[in-house]
């Protein structure tokens, strides 16, 4: 039985961009585990933020919303009967230092990195390094639409690879920002190595599987579709590769062990 660890930096980003391959993972025996890395409760003190009132009135899930998410993101989960673990990193909106937000807008959520902004300090990231060196492989996101919690778990994936050269480490294609190419393009000259594609292909089943699993995260709809049957059609849309076939696009480091776990199938 392989381990395969996909990290999300939010609660949705892996089951909206892998849902479909981790149903087949799953189907096919092996243990998945979702780290969700900022999974954290609301810190003591909330920044009063744009940022921070426009989520919350979008997700409309009180004013503090983290249990609700908390909650979609293990439903998800165990509708693709993966093994999840949150992490205690709150989200970059609620980040401070020096008494500041380091995010306070939605322009600042697709720049850099704030200097000040050390994950490093947070224990559950140390404790969870021990869950993710134990996978045969690990998916960290490319980073398309350069969202900054993507960058920092697209850094700490790297981070981990290096640490156990046996693990065999993919860059998933984050949806639904994957949908502007040029972005893609993007993610990869910042990736800084050379990597190639790699397709999962889906079975129908395991297609309905993964927008089932999206389904749970009713407080993210609004975000990006107008309901749930609109997200449906986007998916079916977004992840077809010819007709009545489906897949799932990584990104693996050329030279890589193993580099062909994602190999162009279809299962039933």
């Amino acid at each position: 039985m392989e381990h395969h660890v996909f990290l999300s930096p939010h609660f949705d980003d892996a089951i909206f961009s892998c849902g479909g391959t981790i149903a087949q993972l799953v189907r096919a025996g092996h243990h998945v585990m979702i780290l969700t890395v900022m999974g954290g409760n609301l810190p003591s003190v909330v920044p009063d933020t744009p940022i921070v009132r426009e989520l919350h009135a979008r997700w409309q899930a009180g004013e503090n919303p983290i249990p609700t998410r908390q909650r979609e993101d293990a439903s998800a989960a165990q509708q693709l009967g993966a093994e999840i673990v949150q992490l205690g990193i709150p989200d970059c909106v609620y980040r401070m230092a020096n008494g500041q937000a380091l995010y306070p807008d939605e322009a600042s959520l697709w720049g850099s990195v704030h200097p000040l902004d050390r994950l490093d300090a947070y224990a559950d990231l140390s404790e969870a390094a021990t869950y993710a060196l134990k996978a045969n492989y690990l998916y960290a996101p490319l980073g398309v639409g350069n969202h900054v919690d993507h960058q920092i778990v697209r850094r700490w994936g790297v981070e981990l690879a290096a640490q156990q050269p046996s693990i065999v480490l993919q860059f998933y294609t984050d949806f639904p920002y994957m949908k502007d190419s040029s972005k893609i393009n993007h993610a990869l000259i910042d990736v800084g190595t050379t990597v190639q594609p790699r397709w999962v292909f889906l079975s129908p089943q395991e297609l309905a599987l993964k927008m089932d699993a999206m389904a749970c995260y009713a407080s993210q709809i609004s975000t990006f579709w107008q309901n749930t049957d609109h997200m449906r059609q986007d998916v079916e849309m977004s992840f077809r590769v010819q007709k009545d076939l489906w897949g799932e696009r990584y990104w693996a480091r050329v030279g890589s062990n193993r580099s062909d776990m994602t190999k162009e199938r279809a299962s039933g």
